[in-house]
C-alpha cells in the first residue's frame, strides 16, 4: 500500500495538475485571442493536450488512492475554468467536466484491479476515451464563453478572426478584381485612394492632390460603403475589419429569428470536432505512454513486483 510520504505519488500528482492547468491556459488562450488560423499556435495546445492525458492516465494507474486523485482533478478542472467568465454554462460545465474526469480515473482503476497483467492499451481503453470527452466538453465551453463578445457577433462563433483572416489571404486576388487595389491590412482610407489612382490610370496623383478634395473623395467613398453595405466607416478601420463586420450582418440576415442559436450549434461543432481527432490523440497517448513507462522502469522510477488478486466469476 502507498503511503503519504511516497514523493513518487506526489509528483505523478503535481504534474497531472500543472499540466491540466497548463492545458486550460492555452486552449483559453486560442479561443479569445482568436489564433485558430494560425497552425503554428495552435499545436502547442494540442502537445498540452496530449501531455495532460498522459500526466491523467499514469497518476490514474499508478496513484493507488482515490481520495488523492478525486481532490486532484478537482483542482485541476477548477483551474482550468478560471480562465473563463463565471457564467451559468461555464458552471455547467466545470460540474459535467469534473464527472467525466472522475469517471474516466474510476474507469481506469477497475480495468486495473481486474487486470492479470500489465497493458496500457487495456488499462486506458474506457477510462482514456471519457478523458476526451471531458475535454471536447471543456473546450467547446471556452469556446462558446469566449468566442463571443457582443450580443450581435455571430460570425465570431463560427469562424475565429485568425482563421477569417488566413482564409481572406487566399482569396485577395478574387477581391482584388472587384475591388482594385485592395489589401485587407491597409485602412479603409488607403484603399479608396489606391482604387482612386488605379481608376485614374495614372492620370492623377492623389498624393498631391489638395487635403479638401481628398476628404470629399474619402467622404464620397464612406457614403457609397454605407449606401451598398449598410456600413459606415470612418477610414481609420482596416479593409480585414469591415469584411469582417460585413460578414457578421449578413450572418445574422439569414439566419432570421435562428441567429441566437449561432453560439450553441458553433460549441456543438467544437464538441464534435474534438470528439474525431481524440482517435489519433488516444493512440498518440498510448504510445508516448508506453515509451514513457519504459523509460520510468529503466530509470527505476517505476519498479518490477508480483502481486496477488482476487477477481469473483460467475460459475455453475
Amino acid at each position: 500500500m502507498q503511503t503519504l510520504n511516497n514523493w513518487k505519488v506526489w509528483l505523478l500528482l503535481g504534474l497531472m495538475i500543472v499540466s491540466g492547468v497548463a492545458n486550460g491556459y492555452l486552449w483559453s488562450g486560442i479561443f479569445s485571442a482568436g489564433s485558430l488560423g494560425n497552425y503554428y499556435i495552435f499545436s502547442l495546445p494540442v502537445i498540452g493536450l496530449i501531455l495532460f492525458a498522459i500526466c491523467f492516465s499514469l497518476a490514474s494507474i499508478f496513484i493507488e488512492r482515490r481520495v488523492m486523485l478525486y481532490p486532484a482533478a478537482l483542482i485541476t478542472v477548477i483551474a482550468q475554468y478560471f480562465f473563463i467568465k463565471s457564467t451559468g454554462v461555464a458552471l455547467g460545465g466545470l460540474g459535467v467536466t469534473l464527472l467525466l474526469y472522475w469517471f474516466a480515473i474510476l474507469q481506469i482503476k477497475n480495468e486495473v484491479a481486474v487486470s492479470l497483467s500489465f497493458s496500457l492499451r487495456k488499462y486506458l481503453r474506457s477510462g482514456l476515451p471519457i478523458f476526451f470527452t471531458a475535454s471536447a466538453l471543456m473546450f467547446s465551453v471556452f469556446y462558446f464563453t469566449l468566442s463571443l463578445h457582443s450580443a450581435n457577433d455571430y460570425i465570431s462563433s463560427l469562424v475565429p478572426k485568425g482563421l477569417f483572416a488566413a482564409s481572406l489571404s487566399i482569396l485577395q486576388n478574387p477581391i482584388q478584381g472587384l475591388i482594385p487595389g485592395f489589401n485587407p491590412n491597409l485602412t479603409i482610407d488607403e484603399i479608396l485612394m489606391s482604387a482612386v489612382q488605379s481608376q485614374a490610370g495614372g492620370k492623377i496623383n492623389v498624393t498631391a492632390l489638395p487635403p479638401q478634395e481628398k476628404k470629399a473623395i474619402l467622404r464620397q467613398g464612406y457614403d457609397q460603403i454605407e449606401k451598398q453595405f449598410g456600413i459606415r466607416v470612418s477610414g481609420k478601420e482596416k479593409g480585414i475589419d469591415v469584411l469582417y463586420r460585413l460578414a457578421n450582418q449578413k450572418i445574422g440576415e439569414f439566419a432570421g429569428p435562428y441567429k441566437q442559436y449561432i453560439p450553441f450549434v458553433a460549441a456543438f461543432g467544437v464538441f464534435l470536432t474534438v470528439k474525431i481527432l481524440a482517435w489519433p490523440l488516444y493512440w498518440t497517448t498510448i504510445l508516448l505512454s508506453f515509451i514513457l513507462v519504459k523509460a520510468l522502469v529503466a530509470a527505476r522510477f517505476f519498479k518490477r513486483e508480483k502481486t496477488q488478486i482476487e477477481v469473483e466469476r460467475l460459475s455453475l
